[in-house]
Formats: structure tokens, sequence, C-alpha cells
């Protein structure tokens, strides 16, 4: 199954942890990406990233105090630019948005 995000912002310096990178999505939910020494390109390719960013995951673990994307998660970043999602977000419409890219 698909699960569509739009990550804001980071939680913390983003270079701090090779295991891991925290952020938040456009609900003030925390979404924790998991890394493993073997397997670095998804944080790599995250942290590349500028927010706020559209995503798509493969997998998304819901946990106590997070969403928690394992390392082995397929992650997929959508072509929209930064400033156009930040639109989106200033007009109330994310929740369209993420209706659309499911409906897909």
């Amino acid at each position: 199954m698909q699960h569509c995000l739009i990550l804001t912002h980071w939680q913390g310096n983003i270079f701090a942890s090779e295991d891991h990178l925290d952020a938040q999505d456009h609900r003030q939910r925390t979404i924790r990406f998991d890394g493993d020494p073997q397997q670095q390109r998804n944080l790599t390719s995250l942290r590349a990233q500028p927010l706020p960013v559209l995503l798509l995951v493969d997998q998304l673990q819901p946990q106590e105090d997070c969403l928690r994307v394992p390392a082995d998660a397929l992650i997929s970043v959508l072509p929209m630019a930064a400033d156009s999602i930040e639109q989106l977000l200033a007009n109330g419409q994310a929740g369209l948005v993420l209706q659309s890219i499911a409906r897909r």
C-alpha cells in the first residue's frame, strides 16, 4: 500500500545520526525514517530534498510516538516544487492533493 506524505521540516540535526532521520509532516506528526549501515540511500536522498516535499512510501508503521518508515521501504519523491507545495499548504489544499494521489 502506498502512503503519501508532505514533509514540512526536519526535527533536529539531519546529519546527527546515520541510523534514522526525523521529520514532521503537514499534520504535525513525527515521521521517523530508519537507516541501516548497509542501506543509506533513503536517508541520503531525503537530506538532499528542499522542504516541503511530497513523498510516496510503501511502508508506514504506526508507533507510540511517531510513524516509522523502515530502512528497506521504497520512497519516491514526487516531482513538485517546494514553492508549489508551500502554496498548497497555505491555501489549505494539502488534503485535496493527497486524495488525488491516493486515487491513482
